[in-house]
């Protein structure tokens, strides 16, 4: 009964989170915050995902103080770090880049930036996809989100190298080829959106198009996801979701004229 009643309120949880997450990605944040005080808030404590969530909030509003005050950053990352990565959850990983992320967007110095992400490639080492099959669940797909603005801030922001060691993401991405199609075939249109935002942000609109939607130019990636996304995502999906995929993908000047002229299949 106790075990009944724990994936009961577990799944509870994932849902709130679900729901929060969904406001926070309509940039909806009043709203995000008041569904978070009255349904997460009392299980920040004892909760990783939650923890990992609400700091995901103020971070993308940029709430850098307010991460610092709600969390005790050095020592939830001193913790991780010490962890021997096997050992670590993808939510515990997640935190400790987001806090990471904050961290290094108002400090300048970013040593502990580089550990972190030596600690977040460990950990992928152990996820990455071996062929195009391999599933990537949502907590695992969020450290490799937040992995990649993190090296890539590290890359842009100082002369430092990223230690990866086998996972080198800048060599190696198109091991995730099949990634997009994967999240195509399990509805997961949210959770692509983070990816590509996170891939365009690490390599390019048109290394975004090779690698995820195995095509070689951005304009066709952008035809391929409108016919698949016409073809197999059901009505009630907002397209706010697509348009903001395609907002990801066209920052590097794709001429938007080619989307409105392109048909949505019926």
């Amino acid at each position: 009964m106790t075990i009944h009643l724990e994936l009961e309120v577990e799944e509870e949880i994932d849902n709130k989170i679900a729901d929060v997450a969904f406001l926070k990605r309509m940039g909806r944040f009043r709203e995000a915050h008041e569904c978070f005080r009255a349904n997460l808030a009392d299980y920040i404590q004892n909760s990783v995902p939650v923890m990992a969530e609400y700091a995901g909030i103020l971070l993308e509003q940029g709430y850098f103080g307010c991460i610092f005050e709600s969390f005790d950053d050095e020592a939830i990352t001193k913790s991780c770090l010490a962890t021997p990565t096997d050992e670590l959850s993808a939510d515990q990983v997640n935190i400790v880049l987001v806090l990471q992320l904050a961290r290094s967007y108002s400090d300048p110095d970013l040593r502990m930036a580089l550990d972190v992400a030596q600690m977040a490639s460990e950990f992928l080492q152990t996820r990455q996809p071996r062929n195009s099959h391999d599933r990537i669940d949502s907590a695992e797909l969020h450290v490799l989100c937040q992995y990649l603005k993190l090296t890539s801030y590290i890359r842009m922001n100082s002369n430092m190298q990223v230690r990866t060691g086998r996972f080198d993401f800048r060599l190696g991405w198109q091991q995730w080829v099949g990634l997009y199609r994967n999240l195509m075939d399990e509805s997961r249109h949210w959770d692509l959106r983070d990816t590509v935002d996170a891939f365009v942000s690490a390599f390019g609109s048109r290394n975004t198009c090779s690698s995820l939607l195995g095509e070689d130019s951005v304009e066709a990636g952008i035809t391929k996801l409108l016919d698949d996304w016409g073809r197999t995502v059901p009505a009630e999906t907002s397209d706010l979701c697509l348009l903001d995929i395609l907002a990801c993908v066209c920052r590097e000047g794709v001429v938007m004229r080619m989307i409105i002229a392109t048909p949505r299949a019926s």
